[in-house]
């Protein structure tokens, strides 16, 4: 089978694991076809965990036999055509004005330098075209589930690090050559904001909905053996993010639209701290800008509160001072980290851009995790999150998302 040529575009700043790395030919590697690989699994067990459930075993199973192991590889090869450029850290126009100094709050201490509003790391700048090749073997079935992944990654993930909060974005512009399944080159191209306007959750839809049929057969084919079936309305939370109707939300910012990604981020930014930090700094701490606090800095960390809400919108927390909130397992000595379940990802084109919001509400920490506040002294307190704190922290700022609601003037 020949290689089909597939046209991407990166819509945000991607900055990616081998981008600088002390080895040469690590900082180099501004993109990495393991890294897509590794996006695209994520998506793809989001999928597949609408009928496999909580059975990561299987799940495993059917994921090794479309991705491939270190002992086969997958019938489809990916390959790159041409190192895209990177740039290297300092300050780039996007991070300049008040715009910019939201824009590094979202890319957070391991990318940027929120005093001096730069970045730290090098990056794929956004418009940066990137061409890949996928041979798609003889097996329909898999290749028509690797395509779907890909789908996935273009229309709601990234690549990199900080796809939650925006960056690492990538769009499907072109495709040209054979494809599998439903796939067509119009269909595999990343939608637009037509697509995204009535998204409430995530659930299959369009060509991806036809996908599921071939997911199924693969699943309990002769290679896997998986049962495959949708679960309970009332079956527990999986242990990690799937598609589902009721675990699940998503919703698209109202009021008028952003003239460019720079902008919208601009505005995730400053909503984002809001949101998280709502009561006024007390009047030492008013160098701040915006003088404002989290909650759980002033009831819990300076507090006797042993809820940490905050929590639900991922872990470790840092703070100043030595203080950190963490998960932790094996009797408090193995730290966890526990990515957010809400994701924020810039969608539209040209001046016409809206933030989509979405969230899994699947299994948060498990029972044997504890989290605790801890101090450089050494001392720790136990503090309570739960899932319960997911669902009500990501749909309250998705609802006020969807109704344009300006928190720094709250």
């Amino acid at each position: 089978m020949t290689w089909t040529t597939i046209n991407l575009e990166v819509t945000t700043p991607l900055f990616n694991g081998g981008a600088g790395a002390e080895d040469k030919a690590q900082a180099d590697a501004g993109f990495r076809i393991s890294s897509l690989r590794g996006a695209m699994r994520f998506w793809f067990r989001a999928l597949a965990g609408i009928g496999i459930g909580s059975n990561t075993a299987a799940l495993a199973t059917v994921e090794s036999h479309v991705f491939g192991t270190t002992d086969h590889a997958s019938p489809v090869r990916l390959r790159l055509l041409g190192q895209p450029p990177t740039t290297r850290p300092g300050q780039p126009v996007w991070c300049r004005g008040e715009d910019g100094r939201w824009i590094v709050y979202l890319l957070g201490q391991g990318l940027g330098d929120l005093r001096k509003c730069t970045v730290s790391r090098p990056y794929i700048e956004a418009g940066t075209p990137i061409t890949i090749q996928a041979r798609l073997g003889d097996n329909e079935d898999l290749a028509t589930l690797v395509l779907a992944s890909l789908w996935l990654t273009c229309t709601f993930g990234g690549l990199g690090a900080r796809t939650r909060r925006g960056f690492g974005g990538l769009r499907i512009v072109n495709v040209n050559g054979d494809l599998a399944g439903p796939w067509t080159a119009e269909t595999l191209r990343t939608p637009g904001l037509d697509f995204y306007q009535p998204l409430r959750c995530l659930w299959p839809a369009g060509p991806l909905n036809a996908c599921m049929k071939t997911l199924m057969a693969v699943a309990t084919g002769e290679s896997c053996k998986v049962p495959f079936s949708l679960a309970a309305a009332d079956a527990p939370p999986a242990s990690y993010p799937v598609f589902s109707r009721t675990r699940t939300l998503a919703g698209l910012s109202g009021g008028e639209a952003f003239v460019s990604w720079q902008q919208l981020l601009g505005y995730t930014g400053r909503q984002l701290r809001h949101f998280r930090a709502s009561r006024p700094a007390p009047e030492v701490e008013r160098r701040y800008r915006p003088a404002v606090k989290t909650p759980e800095w002033l009831d819990v960390v300076h507090g006797s509160d042993q809820h940490f809400g905050l929590g639900a919108l991922g872990l470790p927390v840092i703070y100043k001072d030595g203080y950190s909130v963490n998960a932790y397992g094996r009797n408090g000595t193995e730290s966890l980290r526990r990515a957010s379940p809400l994701w924020l990802r810039p969608v539209g084109g040209g001046r016409d851009w809206r933030l989509l919001s979405f969230a899994f509400h699947n299994e948060f920490l498990p029972d044997t995790v504890q989290v605790e506040l801890r101090q450089r002294s050494g001392q720790s307190r136990r503090l309570t999150v739960d899932n319960g704190d997911v669902v009500d922290r990501t749909t309250r700022w998705i609802t006020n998302l969807r109704e344009d609601i300006d928190l720094s003037s709250t």
